[in-house]
């Protein structure tokens, strides 16, 4: 399983600057690492980056499309494992997935 630190995230976040999305340590045992901030009008912004990455920048211009009010923010480090059975290869998908809600102004 993916393991990582608590997100560092902020009560609100203000689209018109740019906002890094991070975690307060270190990522481990991941392939890839979702970062995904959800808006009020039900926009997603999301980014798949290397699985010991941390943080990842969202723009001002991409937050603005997000709206304002109440969102959501995650980061979710995967990864892909695979094991034979009886002849069969089963892939099986781990994440973990680090949330909070958050108010975008």
């Amino acid at each position: 399983m993916p393991t990582s630190a608590d997100l560092d995230i902020p009560a609100s976040i203000d689209a018109n600057n740019d906002y890094t999305l991070k975690v307060k340590g270190n990522i481990n045992n991941s392939d890839s690492v979702y970062f995904q901030i959800v808006g009020t009008n039900g926009t997603i912004l999301l980014k798949r980056l290397a699985g010991n990455t941390s943080s990842a920048t969202f723009t001002s211009a991409e937050l603005k499309t997000l709206g304002t009010g109440m969102g959501s923010m995650c980061i979710c480090p995967w990864n892909v494992g695979s094991k034979s059975f009886g002849g069969k290869k089963i892939y099986s998908v781990n994440e973990l997935a680090l949330t909070s809600l958050i108010e975008i102004k």
